[in-house]
């Protein structure tokens, strides 16, 4: 997958997005970075570039409750 993300196009990869904390910790209540380790970050990368026009949507997904940090 090649492209530009973010407004003015400023990001040219995912990796590029998830370096910069604040796109990591925006829109939280807590304002909480969950992805500190740059292991956890490459992971998710990978799997967001897995993602095309035939993978199914997840349907009745349970988040664990400490995914997004603590309650």
């Amino acid at each position: 997958m090649f492209g530009r993300y973010l407004c003015l196009l400023r990001c040219l990869t995912l990796d590029a997005v998830l370096e910069n904390v604040t796109h990591r910790s925006v829109g939280r209540a807590d304002g909480l970075d969950t992805l500190t380790d740059p292991h956890d970050r490459k992971e998710l990368v990978r799997f967001l570039k897995s993602i095309d026009r035939g993978t199914e949507p997840f349907l009745n997904v349970s988040i664990p409750l400490k995914a997004c940090g603590p309650q």
